[in-house]
């Protein structure tokens, strides 16, 4: 029998802290890329994803090891554990880390949306200057 000055034990496990987080790197000159990044930090409320400007910094795409000017195609995301995404996989790795979007993110990762999707990006990254 405990006596009367036990201290209670807490039986739930710990919420997890993430310390590492998600790097997007995204063309700030892009309309696209600047509208997609608003509604990026709106979502991250947790501080998930640090959103870096290509044109800010390009010492930091050079120190991760990426090629600028393909940063500047398409969208790049680098993971906590170093695994880069991008164009719509980048998209989709995203939208997973967020409830009101995973579902997005989950079904546009697997066929034949995947591969729907990735072309539907690829069009909108080569035409995103053009004029409408």
């Amino acid at each position: 029998m405990a006596s009367p000055s036990a201290t209670a034990v807490e039986c739930r496990p710990p919420r997890p802290v993430i310390v590492a987080r998600y790097t997007a790197l995204y063309d700030e000159q892009c309309e696209f890329c600047q509208a997609f990044v608003s509604r990026l930090r709106a979502l991250d409320r947790e501080g998930l994803v640090d959103c870096v400007p290509i044109g800010a910094d390009p010492s930091r795409i050079a120190a991760l090891g990426l090629d600028l000017e393909a940063c500047l195609r398409e969208l790049h995301v680098v993971a906590p554990d170093g695994r880069i995404s991008t164009g719509w996989d980048a998209v989709a790795r995203l939208a997973r880390l967020f409830p009101s979007t995973w579902l997005i993110g989950a079904l546009g990762s697997v066929p034949p949306f995947r591969q729907l999707l990735r072309v539907a990006y690829r069009f909108v990254a080569t035409h995103r200057y053009c004029a409408l």
